[in-house]
């Protein structure tokens, strides 16, 4: 009993980390400890079955059993079910620690259920699996080598799949044999999609397996009863066959559906080497973006059931410059297009992967409507870094359409794929969005439905989102909850095991932003927080990005909502991008519009949290000597450091009243300080305000006077 209670209190160990200032996702840190421990864990089923066989049934001492009323099979089954009876305390006190914690943690009852089910589930299977396993190798092997052969087994079915065949030499069918399904590369850790998204495959993995337990089982008694003289009846061999026989019928639907999978992977390596051969200039690509200016896109995804939608986008601009009259699209992979029109009929188009290539018949400045019809289904899936990438999905109410792979069609030939290595890559800054106006509707979702732009649901049950001005949108669908900020319609949307930490950063923006809102006119760009693992959406693994009016941030366990993201999420709703932790004052142009940005947050912590000069430049981006490190010789940085000091200074003396004229002047002034940012893409004048040390050194004399 000793050992299911050490590894209870090695979970509950796992678990209590789930504490500021790191993530406290539950859910992230259960998959953590079932990637690791538990497949350290299956060795002792390994030893236990192989000691059931060696000790007790395969030794010449125990040959009186056989004299027993009972057969070979049932001596065979009660051992079995005393090991599967001892190995299920180790899911049982799983199952309670997590219980625990989930309701310390303020999880509801019907997800933190939802989510022991399926350990449970996982638990038992990975038990029964091995434990069978190591009696099937004790009754094939007599020697006691057997136990370093079980142990190699062990380190086969769990640690070198992971490490050699999915990560390596990226064959993710492999998986069949991992006695862990909680591998460790797995989207299983996607609370918002993960259980669903991976259910086919869990459930064709069970028939596989239940089948292959009986066969190993079958074999296993058969050969032990080989060994032992006079026990040979014949119709144990033909069981042994058919089992075997069986097994291989019941790994077919995971064939079928990996089958599957490799087609689609198949056309993107196809896509691929086309770039590689018909662009390889990448000028071709540059001028084909501007073909065609996108002014308006209307969008309206109709959902039929729970695991397809049909999607309509219209598409209305002018042509820019046209030699023949065909116009390029991006559109992903894995959309089928359905027609395309232009001005309400019917046009020719050629699609070539992501290339659509549509002939309008349209003159240079003309203005036109294009519009496309296409639909998908399923779960998207690339294998890259040898681990699952999801692109987009639409399965059993979920969705995912990422906004960045060209959900609906991008004006452009844009390379978006590449390969190597044997991994197929997502070239994300190679597209280059438009900014537009957007018009989404989306209808036969029974989810909540999040956008990365403003809307809501109708009377009808379909939701509404626009904007007036935005590069992409992004649509998301899942096991979802909302924390309100406080402000008008701000939010924080996030996974139901982030509920405690995102209610107190909630807590803490909305105390922030209630104190910039009585002496600043924010304009309100951003007003969505949306907070979840994304290492397995081809998103960014480590960063954030602000999309229309949402705040994007992938957590990670040391990447969540600490005082680092605190200074992002107020900067984005404040200046309503996410252009941080950078410098423009090298540019072609110099600008110190940054550094400016950078004092609304030190004004909130030196007059609304009390904090000296050095406490509030120990909290990150807020001072102007740390981020110039190196450049001290420079004469716009020594002013401007100088500058820094005076602005401290006067808070000291309680001058605190200057300094918001003075930020809300620049403020007023500049258009809340935006900056036209996103990604990687390069800063050109044009994006960024002009703010020199000149003119905040003559504004800032001007107030003091004022004073």
């Amino acid at each position: 009993m000793a050992l299911p209670l050490l590894f209870g209190a090695w979970l509950a160990g796992d678990l209590m980390k789930a504490a500021p200032p790191q993530s406290q996702d539950l859910h992230l840190y259960m998959h953590g400890f079932h990637k690791v421990k538990h497949s350290l864990s299956l060795a002792i089923p390994i030893v236990l079955g192989i000691l059931f066989v060696r000790r007790d049934i395969g030794k010449v001492s125990y040959e009186w059993m056989a004299a027993l009323p009972g057969s070979s099979m049932v001596i065979w089954s009660a051992k079995w079910v005393a090991g599967f009876v001892y190995m299920s305390l180790f899911t049982v006190v799983m199952a309670v620690v997590y219980v625990y914690f989930a309701v310390s943690h303020g999880i509801e009852t019907g997800i933190y259920m939802t989510h022991v089910w399926t350990f449970i589930s996982h638990y038992e299977m990975s038990y029964l699996i091995t434990l069978v396993l190591g009696m099937a190798l004790a009754a094939c092997i007599r020697h006691r080598v057997v136990y370093l052969i079980g142990l190699c087994g062990w380190v086969f079915g769990t640690y070198f799949i992971d490490l050699v065949l999915l990560d390596i030499l990226t064959l993710p069918f492999m998986r069949m044999l991992h006695l862990n399904q909680f591998n460790l590369s797995s989207s299983w850790q996607l609370e918002a999609w993960g259980e669903v998204w991976r259910r086919q495959e869990w459930l064709a993995f069970i028939i596989f397996a239940f089948v292959f337990v009986i066969c190993l089982f079958v074999s296993a008694v058969a050969v032990h009863m080989r060994n032992q003289p006079g026990m040979q009846p014949l119709w144990w061999r033909w069981a042994c066959w058919i089992c075997i026989g069986l097994a291989v019928l019941a790994a077919l639907p995971y064939g079928m559906l990996w089958n599957e999978r490799y087609e689609s992977l198949d056309t993107y390596k196809q896509e691929t080497e086309r770039y590689v051969e018909e662009n390889a200039d990448e000028e071709l690509e540059r001028s084909s973006e501007m073909v065609f200016k996108a002014e308006r896109t209307e969008i309206k995804v109709q959902a039929d059931g729970d695991d397809s939608a049909v999607i309509t986008t219209l598409l209305t601009g002018s042509l820019n410059k046209n030699a023949d009259g065909t116009v390029p699209f991006t559109l992903d992979i894995p959309f089928r297009l359905q027609e395309v029109t232009v001005d309400g009929a019917p046009a020719e188009y050629d699609r070539q992967g992501t290339a659509v290539m549509v002939k309008t018949g349209k003159k240079v400045n003309d203005r036109v409507s294009i519009a496309f019809r296409y639909d998908i289904s399923g779960v998207q899936r690339l294998y890259s870094h040898g681990g699952e990438a999801i692109t987009h999905a639409l399965q059993d109410g979920t969705v995912l359409l990422n906004g960045n792979l060209a959900w609906y069609p991008i004006p452009g030939n844009h390379l978006m794929y590449g390969y190597a290595n044997r991994e197929i890559r997502v070239n994300r800054t190679r597209i280059a969005m438009q900014p537009q106006e957007f018009d989404v509707i989306v209808k036969g979702i029974e989810r909540p439905v999040y956008a990365t732009l403003a809307g809501e649901q109708a009377d009808d049950g379909s939701w509404h989102f626009s904007s007036k001005q935005a590069k992409s949108v992004h649509l998301y669908a899942g096991y979802f909850i909302e924390i309100p900020i406080g402000r008008d319609g701000a939010r924080i949307v996030t996974t139901p095991s982030n509920r405690g930490e995102a209610e107190r950063m909630a807590e803490q923006v909305n105390e922030a932003m209630s104190y910039f809102e009585e002496w600043l006119p924010v304009h309100p760009r951003v007003n969505q927080i949306l907070y979840m693992p994304m290492r397995y959406l081809e998103q960014p693994v480590y960063g954030t990005e602000v999309s229309g009016n949402t705040m994007l941030i992938s957590e990670l366990e040391h990447h969540n909502l600490d005082n680092y993201q605190f200074v992002r999420i107020i900067n984005s709703l404040l200046f309503g991008d996410d252009a941080l932790n950078i410098s423009l004052a090298y540019d072609e142009k110099p600008t110190f519009v940054m550094e400016l940005r950078s004092l609304f947050t030190v004004m909130y912590t030196r007059d609304k949290l009390g904090l000296d000069e050095q406490e509030s430049q120990r909290l990150p981006y807020l001072s102007f000597s740390k981020s110039f490190r190196g450049e001290e010789d420079n004469v716009n940085v020594k002013r401007l450091v100088k500058l820094e000091g005076q602005f401290h200074a006067a808070l000291d003396n309680g001058g605190a009243n200057r300094f918001k004229k003075l930020l809300a002047e620049w403020y007023e002034r500049f258009d809340g300080l935006h900056i036209d940012y996103y990604s990687s893409a390069d800063y050109t004048p044009e994006k960024y305000p002009m703010i020199t040390t000149d003119m905040l050194e003559q504004a800032w004399e001007r107030v003091s006077h004022d004073e």
